[in-house]
C-alpha cells in the first residue's frame, strides 16, 4: 500500500503523459514482483517438495532369478525381492524387452513384469523348459528345450517357428532333447542359435533359419550331448562358442567359418565380455580371461567354501554357471558342489574379488544373473531427495 501511494503521489506532481505511462509500468511491475516473492515464501513455509533422483530411476539393475523369486540388486550388491509370485519352477532366463522384464521358466511359462512390479503370466510357451531368450528385431525370441523357436510381440503374443533342427534328422532315434536351443546371440544382424550336439544355426527376423553345420570334436555319429553349444558371446567382431562336456572354445566369422582356439578341458558353462576381454566360467570352478586371439589365462578359482582367488586352480568342487557384467565389475555365481551352497561374487577391474552373498542351495538357488535397465523402476526412500526451506 505504501508503494502504491508513493507512485500515485509522484504522478500528481509529474502530469506529462509519457512520464505518467512509464511510471505506471514501473510501479506495477515492482508491485507484481513483490507479491510473487511473498506468495512463494508463504507457500514454502507450508509444503515440503520431494523429488526422486533422476539418475537412479533408469539406472541398470542386477537381476537374480531363483526358483520362484526374482530379485533386483543395486551396485553395492544389496538386493530386494522384485516379485515372488511366479510359481514353483525355476527362472531359467530373463531379459529386458519393451520396458518390462521377461522371465522364462523351467516349466515353459513366460512371465512379464513392469516397473510397478505388476506381472502377467503369458502361459506355457514351451512344452518343456524355456532354455534361452533374446531380443532381436524388436521381438522377444524364445529357445525351447525341445528345439522349438518362438518370437513374441510386446503384448506377449507368440509365433511358433517350429523346430529349426528336427530331432532324429541325422541319427534315427536320437535323444528327443538333443536339439535344444541352449543359447542365442545377435551377430551380423541375425539371430544365432547354439544347439544341442554342437549344431549352429542363424535366423532372420522372420524366423527363417539357415543350418550352419555341426561344430564338435567328432562330426561323425554317434552324437554326444557333451558337444552342446552351451554358451556364446560376441567379442571383437566374432561369434565365440563354448561347449559343454568337452569344454573347447571356437571363434566364428559372419559366415560361420569357425576355428578351434582353446580347450580348457572342462565345460564352458558361461561366457561374458567384460573390460575388453572374454571371460569363461568353467564347470570346475575356474574363471579364464581371454584376448581376441583366444589366448586364455587363469584368473581365479573358487572352492566349495566360497573362496575365490588366483591360487585356486582346478578345484573340481564348484561351477561358474552364470556370469554378467554390471557396474564395471564382473559378477558370477559359484555353486559349491556337495556342500549345497552357492555364492554371489564380483571382481573389479583391479582383479579384487569379493564374496557378496552365500545361499543354502537346498532352500534357495540362484539360477541366472543378468544386468539391465528397467525404465521407471522406483528407487528406495533412501534415494529420495527432499528440498525444504532453510
Amino acid at each position: 500500500m505504501i508503494l502504491i501511494f508513493c507512485c500515485f503521489g509522484f504522478l500528481f506532481k509529474n502530469n506529462k503523459n509519457i512520464v505518467v505511462a512509464y511510471i505506471l509500468i514501473v510501479c506495477f511491475s515492482i508491485l507484481g514482483f513483490v507479491l510473487v516473492v511473498v506468495s512463494t515464501k508463504k507457500s514454502s513455509d507450508n509444503f515440503t517438495y520431494s523429488v526422486k533422483a533422476e539418475e537412479n530411476i533408469n539406472s541398470a539393475q542386477l537381476w537374480i532369478g531363483y526358483s520362484s523369486d526374482l530379485e533386483s540388486c543395486k551396485e553395492d550388491g544389496s538386493c530386494s525381492t522384485f516379485t515372488n509370485s511366479m510359481g514353483q519352477y525355476a527362472v531359467i532366463d530373463e531379459v529386458i524387452f519393451n520396458d518390462k522384464i521377461w522371465i522364462g521358466k523351467a516349466d515353459g511359462t513366460l512371465i512379464s513384469c513392469n516397473s510397478k512390479k505388476e506381472c502377467i503370466n503369458h502361459g506355457k510357451q514351451c512344452s518343456s523348459r524355456v532354455d534361452s531368450m533374446a531380443v532381436f528385431d524388436n521381438k522377444l525370441w524364445l529357445g525351447c528345450y525341445l528345439g522349438v523357436l518362438k518370437s513374441c510381440d510386446a503384448s506377449g503374443v507368440c509365433t511358433d517357428h517350429g523346430q529349426p533342427k528336427n530331432a532324429g534328422q541325422y541319427i534315427p532315434g536320437a535323444d528327443w532333447y538333443g536339439f535344444a536351443i541352449r543359447h542365442m546371440e545377435i551377430f551380423n544382424n541375425q539371430l544365432w542359435l547354439g544347439m544341442g550336439f554342437g549344431f549352429l544355426m542363424s535366423c532372420n527376423s522372420a524366423g527363417e533359419c539357415t543350418d550352419r553345420g555341426r561344430y564338435a570334436t567328432d562330426v561323425t555319429p554317434p552324437l554326444s550331448s557333451g558337444d552342446d553349444i552351451y554358451s556364446m558371446a560376441v567379442f571383437d567382431n566374432k561369434l565365440w562358442l563354448g561347449h559343454r562336456g568337452l569344454g573347447y572354445m571356437q571363434s566364428c566369422d559372419n559366415q560361420a567359418n569357425c576355428t578351434d582356439v582353446y580347450d580348457p578341458g572342462h565345460m564352458i558353462a558361461s561366457m561374458v565380455v567384460f573390460n575388453n576381454k572374454l571371460w569363461l566360467g568353467l564347470s570346475n570352478g575356474d574363471i579364464k580371461k581371454c584376448d581376441n586371439t583366444g589366448n586364455c589365462v587363469h584368473y581365479v578359482g573358487c572352492d566349495r567354501a566360497g573362496d575365490c582367488n588366483e591360487n585356486i586352480i582346478d578345484s573340481h568342487t564348484s561351477s561358474i554357471y552364470t556370469m554378467t557384467s554390471f557396474n564395471d565389475k564382473l559378477w558370477f555365481v559359484s555353486e559349491g558342489g556337495f556342500t549345497r551352497s552357492a555364492f554371489l561374487f564380483n571382481c573389479n577391474s583391479n582383479d579384487v574379488c569379493s564374496s557378496i552373498r552365500q545361499y543354502d542351495s537346498s532352500v534357495v538357488h540362484p539360477y541366472v544373473i543378468s544386468a539391465g535397465s528397467l525404465p521407471g523402476l522406483e528407487v528406495d526412500e533412501e534415494n529420495t531427495i527432499v528440498c525444504e526451506d532453510s
